[in-house]
């Protein structure tokens, strides 16, 4: 009986150990598994080689799904996508995570839209777009939407109209009539302009009578 006793507690022991091996076998792959990029509620985060993730926002070359490198924006690893801060400026990442590299107007994750440059940062100021000139508010970067006389960021003026375009040819500005030039969106002064076949005289301010 003390012989079956011992055999049973060898059996016991080594199933107990065989038990724990698959266990912590089992545990490594998780483990291991949980590295890279994930999806965890629709979002993507990245998971160093160590199953943790880099804390504070990082613009840094991690791995695509498929072979070959990017850049992306994380927070606290996640991924981050749409209109981001990054570095005192805005910029604008694709839903795959990657830098959006081509200029374009686009709808950002709250719903408006901005001007997006070849270099992923959102735009303001005087920008050209489908064979037009448009002001975007520096401080908001949204498109202009009411008649103003802006400065742009290389200092020169122009008159925008409601829907945030450049105007040309003669305008009504507070009560007086201005002409600016088709080609270059100046406004004219000291000199003859004629509309329609009535010439206006632009005086020193380009107030047109």
């Amino acid at each position: 009986m003390i012989v079956k006793n011992k055999s049973f507690k060898k059996a016991k022991n080594l199933a107990l150990a065989t038990m724990a091996g698959a266990f912590l076998v089992g545990s490594a792959s998780v483990a291991s598994a949980n590295t890279g990029w994930q999806k965890q509620n629709g979002t993507y985060t990245y998971y160093e080689n160590n199953g943790k993730v880099e804390r504070g926002r990082q613009y840094r070359q991690l791995p695509k799904a498929n072979p070959g490198t990017s850049w992306y924006l994380t927070q606290d690893g996640k991924m981050l996508t749409g209109v981001q801060q990054w570095q005192g400026s805005y910029w604008f990442f694709n839903q795959d995570g990657t830098l959006h590299t081509k200029r374009d107007y686009v709808q950002s994750q709250w719903g408006d839209w901005y001007m997006i440059g070849d270099n992923g940062q959102v735009l303001s100021g005087v920008q050209q777009w489908m064979g037009s000139y448009y002001y975007f508010e520096p401080g908001t970067y949204l498109k202009a939407n009411k008649q103003e006389y802006v400065k742009s960021q290389w200092g020169d003026w122009y008159m925008v109209g409601k829907d945030g375009r450049l105007m040309s040819g003669l305008v009504n500005w507070q009560g007086s009539k201005y002409y600016f030039d088709p080609s270059t969106y100046l406004k004219v002064t000291n000199t003859d302009v004629t509309v329609n076949g009535v010439t206006y005289h632009a005086d020193q301010n380009g107030d047109s009578f």
